[in-house]
């Protein structure tokens, strides 16, 4: 019934109230905000001041995150392919655990950086999020496995 409710009497309820101001060719927008889940690789695009250089950095992101499952080799003995077998993220290791929630925070943190408006502050942080998320991809969970 909620659903019902939201979708046919409140269908705006959750929308940016800028969406309902008049457009005026003139005039950029002040805070452009992408959706939620695009905010983290938006904040990684704006942290780069060279345009190509934001760009090449968040599909870089993005290709990262997507291939963070089949970069692991764990070598399991008595297997036929000489030891080595490809799987997911196996161990359950305390550096691990604390890798990932350590890349968990940094992620929220750019999710959060991302909807911010491109201010002092705002651009230095993630700038610093940005590095610290490839640090934390090409470096600490290869280092772990």
């Amino acid at each position: 019934m909620p659903a019902q409710l939201l979708t046919f009497y409140l269908p705006n309820l959750l929308g940016h109230s800028d969406n309902f101001l008049p457009a005026n060719p003139l005039v950029t927008p002040a805070h452009i905000v992408p959706e939620w889940y695009f905010t983290p690789f938006y904040a990684i695009l704006r942290s780069c001041p060279n345009k190509l250089g934001g760009a090449i950095g968040m599909f870089a992101a993005i290709i990262l995150l997507l291939l963070l499952s089949v970069y692991t080799v764990v070598r399991l003995p008595g297997s036929r392919l000489g030891g080595t077998i490809l799987v997911t993220y196996a161990p359950y290791s305390t550096a691990y655990r604390v890798s990932f929630w350590l890349f968990a925070a940094n992620f929220g943190l750019l999710t959060a950086l991302g909807s911010r408006a491109a201010e002092a502050p705002y651009v230095v942080a993630s700038k610093g999020a940005t590095a610290a998320y490839f640090l934390i991809l090409l470096s600490l969970f290869p280092a772990i496995n």
